[in-house]
């Protein structure tokens, strides 16, 4: 009866997308360690903040960082929530 971290990943990106038209706002994944075509869903997340942010828009998105370091300088000005994995945590700065 319980999801897994990636089951809920995959429900985040169903919700973002499928339900945007009543849901406030959207999730957005980030993994530092991700290579590939990044599109801020869960299996090909931004691979920096920064990008999680922009993306985000200020309207009030959550981004899940995975668990790892993240070498960027940022100010964040903009309605976000940044969220880890349960158990998980991320550095961001130098």
């Amino acid at each position: 009866s319980r999801m897994t971290e990636r089951q809920l990943d995959r429900w985040a990106d169903a919700a973002s997308t499928n339900s945007s038209d009543v849901c406030d706002g959207q999730t957005h994944f980030v993994d530092a360690g991700f290579n590939g075509v990044e599109t801020g869903r869960s299996s090909n997340p931004y691979n920096r903040v920064a990008e999680g942010i922009v993306a985000a828009g200020g309207g009030g998105d959550i981004l899940m960082i995975r668990t790892g370091i993240y070498r960027e300088n940022l100010t964040i000005s903009a309605q976000v929530t940044l969220r880890t994995p349960l158990g998980g945590s991320a550095r961001i700065g130098d």
